[in-house]
């Protein structure tokens, strides 16, 4: 194919014919490599009914927008109705957004972001409703969000694919966790109420219910909590509902709340906690991705920060798998190592903060383009940036980071697994250059040792597996998809990589650093302003 370059070509063939012997086919290949493009082209040549699923909107619109400039054609694309109806509430036969726009306007016109605002009144100019003109097109690939294929009653509109891609598959662990906003289910509650009272029901089993998730709602400890919570929803809806249709705003909040509960019975996530008005279900069974994945016919996992084999087995309980590694290391960005902070908790303290501030706004004041700079927690970010000269911003609106990198100079900080640690790409497509010059990582991003993480790791003790080896892990794949932000296969432009933490000169991590480049230097905090 024209489209792909050698890499990329050998790529897709090797991944298509290692779907013939196994059920799980993982491709672990550089941030810039294009896996976007590699995954639309394994779904043309697989030729049947392929979902691709991406966890953020700004990754979907990249395969409307790679779908259309290389192949003229649109994917068939399952949107979020809430952020895209106008009227959202309203009965579909009585809006005034009924017509559908084809592909070809789609094409014609560069629709590639359906959440754009620009988009979404280019389909209203035209009296056309953005939502169902995209989920009704006909075509072999469907692109979705991660909910679509997690959450039971959303999983069904994706039907029976005969090749599942997930896409950015290193998040693939969020599936584990189920997060319910208890404010929506109260909100729930209240929609139903006014529906009693405005047509004067008197179904004492209809109050009953409603009381009774009223008493479980926050006081969830067991999933047999969680079943009556689903049953009794489920009892006022069917009650209320019975020979009358529901309003659409009430009817979709129900499947969002119902859908959540069906998937915590479902995967069983057993592991409830609950804080600041949101539930949380997990599990300490992280076999369960495994199980998971038995769903699916074929399945493709990318990342460019996927774990090894061994780790996909016996951490994630993936056994029908095989790995495709694209061999590279970074010819246009450099390593430096400070060893003189930490993030240790043991070692926190006002001092380290003024001492890790004033190494950034070194490296900050040498930059020649925008700087980026992550860290492991809002709260050493919040007592780092207190004592830095430097203005720093954090990221609310990506597009907007992305308009202002291409503007000039820009401090931006966020948190490993924040916004603005995946998903972004802080680049000029157009001219191939790097947006950035500086990247920093400050500390070591280990997960948070709280009580869940204390028992996932005795957990995995108890299976044979070292506790260290999954927290390196995870700390590895935050470090990889933050330098991924700035660094880019086939871009012109050099970006230097600050990695500030003592623990980095270990043996261990020096091993993990030198697969993304031989320019790898531990350097003293006092020598950066002499550094060429």
């Amino acid at each position: 194919m024209g489209h792909l370059r050698h890499d990329q070509e050998r790529a897709v063939s090797h991944v298509l014919k290692c779907l013939e012997r196994r059920r799980v086919t993982v491709l672990r290949a550089p941030t810039g490599f294009g896996k976007t493009l590699t995954g639309i082209e394994i779904a043309r040549r697989w030729g049947e009914s392929t979902v691709v699923a991406v966890r953020t909107r700004n990754q979907l619109s990249r395969y409307v927008e790679d779908m259309v400039l290389f192949y003229n054609d649109v994917p068939r694309i399952l949107l979020n109705r809430l952020l895209t109806c106008f009227k959202y509430g309203s009965n579909c036969k009585s809006c005034l957004f009924n017509n559908v726009l084809d592909k070809k306007v789609i094409i014609s016109n560069r629709l590639f972001d359906p959440y754009s605002r620009d988009v979404l009144y280019f389909f209203r100019s035209r009296g056309a409703c953005l939502y169902r003109s995209f989920t009704s097109i006909d075509s072999n690939l469907t692109v979705c969000t991660y909910p679509f294929i997690i959450h039971s009653r959303l999983r069904r509109r994706i039907g029976s694919p005969s090749l599942l891609i997930i896409d950015e598959a290193h998040n693939i662990e969020n599936i584990t966790s189920i997060v319910i906003d208890v404010n929506r289910v109260l909100r729930l509650l209240s929609m139903f109420l006014d529906v009693v009272k405005r047509r004067r029901i008197r179904d004492s089993m209809v109050l009953h219910c409603m009381n009774n998730v009223m008493t479980y709602i926050r006081s969830v400890k067991n999933l047999d909590h969680v079943r009556e919570i689903l049953t009794c929803l489920e009892t006022v809806f069917s009650r209320l509902f019975s020979d009358s249709s529901p309003p659409l705003e009430l009817a979709e909040l129900f499947v969002e709340v119902c859908s959540c509960f069906e998937t915590v019975l479902e995967m069983g996530l057993d592991y409830i906690t609950y804080d600041n008005n949101m539930l949380m279900f997990r599990t300490l069974d992280l076999e369960m991705i495994g199980r998971f994945l038995e769903q699916f016919d074929r399945v493709v996992l990318m990342s460019a920060t996927l774990p090894d084999r061994w780790f996909l087995r016996q951490v994630w309980g993936i056994d029908d798998v095989e790995v495709i590694d694209v061999d590279y290391r970074y010819d246009n960005i450099s390593i430096s190592i400070i060893p003189d902070v930490t993030s240790r908790f043991s070692r926190r303290s006002v001092e380290m903060y003024r001492s890790t501030a004033a190494i950034l706004d070194r490296i900050v004041s040498r930059a020649d383009k925008n700087v980026l700079i992550f860290f492991p927690s809002y709260e050493y970010l919040r007592n780092t940036a207190r004592h830095m000269r430097t203005r720093i911003e954090q990221v609310s609106d990506i597009g907007e980071a992305v308009k202002l990198a291409r503007e000039g100079k820009h401090v931006y900080a966020d948190v490993i697994g924040g916004r603005l640690s995946e998903g972004i790409e802080l680049v000029d497509r157009v001219r191939r250059t790097l947006l950035v010059s500086d990247l920093t990582v400050v500390g070591i991003p280990y997960p948070k040792y709280d009580e869940y993480m204390r028992r996932l790791l005795k957990r995995l003790e108890d299976r044979g597996i070292r506790p260290e080896v999954y927290l390196i892990e995870k700390a590895w794949t935050g470090v990889r998809q933050a330098i991924g932000r700035a660094c880019r296969l086939g871009y012109s432009g050099h970006v230097r990589i600050w990695l500030l933490d003592e623990r980095y000169r270990s043996e261990i991590w020096l091993r993990k650093i030198y697969t993304l480049s031989r320019d790898v230097r531990i350097v003293p905090a006092c020598s950066i302003i002499g550094l060429s």
